[in-house]
């Protein structure tokens, strides 16, 4: 019927276009009817969305006069718009010289193209798991070049791949098209989006760092805030954050909603954090399991029996850093017979007892133990001075402040024997700083050397633009690395983004990280990164 009789006053309210959304051969029977009958002015256009089998579609019409099509594929023969056809060309003739270029096959050749660029992109240690770790790799909020065609990025909440759509006006014997991107500003969805728009929409994600129930502690939790927000704005620089989450620390203290002494209770940790970062003393005061806590914890041997599944440690354990002392002064200095001394509190202890393993499995002697209380070194130094020629290594287990003083008032007794330092947190740089040249002093690092710009570059990059003079330092740099463990682990999150338990099941499912030449992990059944 027509849209208004001839000459009629309703004539001006004939439509100009009709936009169809069907299959193409319902569109295409749309179209024939609507021209046949005259119901529609002439000069009517009809815009139709992608029918799927466009070739079908202009076949089935009678007359292609003003029918244009929305692609989603690039045209198989466009060149200036299409960056892939001659790529496509080339491979179809292989297979068959005689083949015809289609949307179809077009299609094809594309989502072809991008499984192998995803299969590039897995590490070699993904393919032991193969589904998660594609799905990593899609996951990694990195565009996929393929051929010139930019693919992604895929996200959570947006699965679509290409961004752009080409408009076909068909003319006799040819299909004609034109590139049209859609602007960022046009969409915005509330929950998961394909457009940088959306991601103002989208909640901040808070971490609360822990505060320092140590006051030797502050300058150490200050470094580590300094290193995750580094790695933070490295990620909330890219389309204006990670998945459209900007991500903030916020410093928690007793007086601003967490006491460190009692995280356990509802009242101290606000309903909008979204996961704990920094460190924390022993596992008593962790919160439940439902709150990811990323961060170091001294004790980390104490995670695993019962095995803690929501804390996720970067740091070596004390564990791994006493072998690794015990090692280099066995096999690099030659050294055999070993004095312990270390602090009377958990971490001391655990320290020592750790020594003791490592000297067992080394078949190294112990020719004397003994501990001290915080803050007092007295008997370390007068049980050094009291044993008998020989000894050849002191180990040492303590806070960076005693351990500063310890090593100066045993360099006094000039022994000629070596120290070794196992530090609970931080101080590092200060307690080599405490020495003078040519005194054999050797600390055990549960983090790499900062000073390594080479093989940390992406550290000192994103240091630059957050402190003055993009100086890192051992603090810094482990909190750097609690910030890259959370960002990939967000990157990676297979279910909807962002849960608190997606995190943790991302992390234990991606295994191993990297950060530079630095592997994190792999995080199974133990709480230990590097």
């Amino acid at each position: 019927a027509s849209c208004a009789p001839t000459g009629g006053s309703r004539r001006a309210l004939c439509p100009q276009a009709v936009l169809l959304m069907a299959t193409y051969s319902v569109a295409a029977d749309f179209v024939n009817r609507a021209k046949a009958t005259g119901g529609l002015p002439a000069a009517t256009v009809y815009l139709v969305t992608s029918p799927g089998g466009s070739e079908d579609f202009v076949a089935a019409l009678q007359s292609t006069t003003n029918v244009v099509i929305s692609q989603v594929v690039p045209p198989p023969t466009d060149t200036v718009n299409n960056p892939l056809a001659g790529a496509y060309a080339s491979a179809m003739a292989q297979l068959n010289p005689a083949y015809e270029p289609t949307y179809t096959s077009m299609e094809a050749y594309v989502n072809a193209e991008v499984v192998v660029r995803i299969l590039q992109r897995m590490e070699p240690t993904a393919f032991s798991s193969f589904t998660q770790g594609f799905l990593a790799a899609t996951y990694s909020n990195n565009i996929l070049n393929v051929g010139g065609l930019p693919v992604g990025p895929y996200a959570t909440g947006c699965s679509q791949g290409l961004r752009s759509v080409w408009i076909t006006s068909i003319t006799p014997g040819l299909l004609s098209s034109q590139l049209i991107s859609t602007p960022q500003s046009v969409f915005s969805f509330t929950s998961g989006a394909c457009f940088g728009s959306a991601s103002q929409l989208l909640k901040p994600l808070l971490f609360g760092q822990f505060a320092p129930s140590d006051t030797s502690l502050t300058t150490f939790t200050s470094g580590l805030a300094s290193g995750i927000s580094a790695a933070f704005a490295a990620a909330n620089a890219v389309s204006g954050g990670l998945r459209g989450h900007v991500l903030h620390v916020v410093p928690l203290t007793s007086t601003n909603a967490l006491d460190p002494t009692d995280i356990t209770s509802t009242d101290v940790i606000p309903a909008d954090l979204f996961a704990l970062v920094g460190g924390t003393d022993v596992p008593s005061s962790l919160p439940s399991s439902d709150t990811p806590v990323i961060g170091f914890v001294p004790a980390v041997e104490d995670l695993r029996q019962p095995f803690a599944e929501n804390v996720l440690n970067v740091r070596g354990s004390v564990a791994d850093q006493a072998y690794a002392l015990v090692s280099f002064a066995s096999q690099s200095l030659g050294l055999s017979r070993f004095f312990l001394c270390g602090e009377s509190s958990g971490f001391g202890q655990a320290g020592v007892t750790a020594l003791q393993l490592a000297l067992q499995a080394e078949q190294l002697r112990q020719v004397g133990n003994v501990s001290f209380g915080l803050g007092d070194v007295r008997p370390c130094v007068a049980a050094a001075a009291n044993t008998s020629a020989g000894l050849q290594a002191i180990l040492l287990v303590g806070h960076s402040a005693d351990l500063i003083t310890v090593t100066r008032q045993l360099f006094a007794l000039n022994r000629g024997f070596s120290l070794f330092a196992l530090s609970r947190a931080g101080g590092l740089a200060d307690l080599a700083a405490s020495v003078s040249a040519g005194q054999p002093l050797y600390i055990a690092s549960p983090v790499p050397p900062y000073y390594d710009s080479t093989a940390l570059p992406s550290l000192y990059s994103a240091l630059g633009g957050l402190r003055p003079a993009g100086q890192p330092s051992f603090e810094v740099l482990e909190g750097y690395l609690i910030g890259t463990l959370i960002v990939r682990g967000l990157s990676n999150v297979f279910g909807t983004c962002c849960a608190k338990m997606g995190l943790l099941d991302s992390v234990y499912q991606s295994g191993m990280f990297f950060s530079d030449k630095l592997k994190l992990g792999p995080f199974v059944q133990c709480a230990s990164g590097s």
